[in-house]
């Protein structure tokens, strides 16, 4: 052979497959020796790798690193208690069971799924309930009540519940 083995024949070399005279070649060729020893140390540090990080994900982990299902339950049980501890403690208003469902002000477009809304609590004149559209029984004069308001991002109000015991009626 009187030329240089080319990059495909040296693939093919590496993977075992070469004619008599390519093998004559490499023996007496320095240049093509050198290359193809070369090309077989990076396969073999490829397949070597390879190896490593097969070796590390099925290895199964050592004992020293599992841990009993004791402590696990315990720390679980602990958890469990404290929540529910949390959950008793927290103070619960008296007037969430009573607590009246919003009602949308007449004659404002809805929220949009997108908008964001807030809920503000404050103290509401009767006129104003009224001059919102809704019906209002037995008004007293220049009377207010506590509501929470849901506020639109645009700054309308949409829907009003009232808290306080007043003693009139309203509706939409």
């Amino acid at each position: 052979m009187s030329q240089h083995l080319s990059s495909e024949q040296i693939s093919w070399w590496i993977a075992g497959e070469h004619s008599d005279g390519e093998e004559q070649h490499v023996r007496e060729c320095a240049d093509c020796r050198i290359e193809v020893e070369r090309w077989t140390k990076v396969l073999g540090r490829f397949r070597a790798f390879g190896q490593q990080v097969d070796d590390r994900c099925t290895r199964t982990p050592s004992m020293s690193l599992k841990t009993s299902t004791w402590p696990r339950l315990a720390l679980s049980a602990v958890l469990t208690l404290s929540l529910v501890a949390v959950a008793l403690w927290i103070p619960q208003s008296p007037d969430s069971a009573m607590e009246e469902p919003f009602l949308a002000i007449p004659f404002v477009a809805p929220l949009a799924p997108y908008e964001r809304a807030t809920v503000m609590r404050m103290r509401m004149p009767v006129a104003a309930l009224i001059a919102a559209g809704f019906e209002v029984d037995e008004p007293e004069s220049g009377s207010s009540v506590t509501a929470d308001v849901i506020v639109g991002q645009d700054g309308r109000a949409h829907a009003v519940r009232l808290l306080s015991k007043w003693k009139g009626n309203v509706s939409q």
